[in-house]
């Protein structure tokens, strides 16, 4: 799925509009710590990051690489 989104920032006084394009993927996040693992990342596969809560279906993917 491929969703666009505009954006607005103002990195001065004047308003500057930009367009970012989000490719989704669906993937078995089961598989993700394994696969980050191989690249030095110690990750866990959560609900949430910290408090909120996400909609069913969507998992948050938190990973470290330690020094």
């Amino acid at each position: 799925m491929e969703s666009g989104v505009a954006s607005g920032r103002m990195p001065d006084p004047c308003w500057r509009r930009d367009h970012e394009v989000h490719h989704n993927i669906l993937v078995d996040t089961s598989t993700v710590p394994t696969l980050l693992a191989d690249h030095g990342v110690e990750a866990e596969v959560k609900g949430a990051f910290g408090d909120e809560t996400l909609p069913v279906g969507l998992k948050a993917v938190i990973g470290r690489r330690h020094a």
